[in-house]
């Protein structure tokens, strides 16, 4: 498999408040609105902004879950996480007229079923307050042909809205899920219930060294097609933590047909990527989860030629 190169842009840090700055750990997702990178954190109940043009200053964070400060001890933390595992920006609409961003828990267990929306302003930052919605008909409805539910990554692709479910040893494949964007603008608007989906698109993406690779975030690029990460985590369930061996790109366009662009270096855990067209090619930005608290997520980025 052809080698990607990366290059480190920083360890990633926030500042809650007033007070000083703090490593943003477990970063699962990433949105690039304008030249600002927002991210959500698997063991956060937050959002955080990061400048592009200055990524190492300590970022912004807003509330999205309206709940206690989660425990610093790691089993009682994992117990209680809303496990925001994917982000996505969605259009303009009534209720939302600069946009909104979606923010995704996993579906892994029964505390991890909510999501929250998060209006813009004009400029493109949060304004008023997260939205809370209950997505455990969506994933209930989900689980019969998803035993192993894990909800990894999320995008608005044109008129299509798609997850990203991460395969586990064992069978469950690789599996990209597509709903009219329509139908879910209907759902959060609270018109319609939460239907299945009306594309499915199964994902091979193999393995590296031996462990299976499983998906990790999604984004729509321009001509259609959408870019992903996967990572190969030896773990056999949703939940559970692994060794990790690496991390790989690829591309899936509408019907189906998937390229792996290529492997990260070293043994990084991508959870989350943007990018944009740049020349002949995309910029894009990566952004990586270390599974350990006090661990800052890393911001790589790199240029694809595709």
């Amino acid at each position: 498999m052809k080698a990607l190169q990366a290059e480190l842009l920083t360890p990633l840090q926030v500042r809650p408040g007033a007070g000083a700055p703090q490593p943003w750990c477990a970063a699962s997702a990433l949105v690039l609105l304008g030249e600002r990178l927002y991210s959500v954190a698997d063991d956060e109940l937050g959002l955080a902004a990061f400048e592009l043009a200055a990524p190492a200053r300590p970022g912004r964070c807003w509330p999205l879950v309206a709940a206690p400060p989660l425990p610093e001890q790691a089993a009682p933390r994992k117990a209680r996480k809303p496990d925001l595992e994917a982000l996505c920006s969605l259009p303009a609409a009534a209720a939302w007229p600069h946009g909104a961003l979606l923010a995704l828990g996993s579906g892994s267990t029964p505390q991890r079923c909510s999501w929250a929306l998060q209006p813009l302003d004009a400029a493109g930052l949060p304004a008023g307050t997260a939205r809370p919605f209950d997505a455990s008909a969506l994933y209930a409805a989900l689980r019969p042909a998803h035993p192993l539910l894990n909800i990894e990554g999320a995008c608005v692709a044109g008129e299509r809205f798609w997850l990203a479910q991460r395969g586990q040893p064992g069978g469950q494949p690789n599996r990209l899920l597509g709903w009219p964007l329509a139908a879910l603008l209907d759902w959060l608007a609270g018109r319609s219930a939460p239907s299945l989906p009306m594309q499915a698109l199964d994902c091979p993406l193999g393995a590296l060294d031996g462990v299976p690779l499983g998906l990790t975030d999604l984004c729509a690029l321009a001509d259609g097609r959408l870019l992903f990460s996967a990572a190969a985590e030896d773990s056999d369930n949703p939940v559970a933590d692994g060794t990790v061996s690496g991390s790989v790109l690829g591309c899936l366009d509408p019907a189906g047909g998937l390229q792996l662009l290529g492997r990260l270096p070293g043994t990084l855990k991508v959870e989350g990527l943007v990018a944009r067209p740049a020349g002949a090619g995309l910029d894009a930005w990566l952004v990586t989860d270390a599974d350990q608290r006090g661990v800052a997520a890393q911001l790589l980025h790199l240029r694809l030629p595709i």
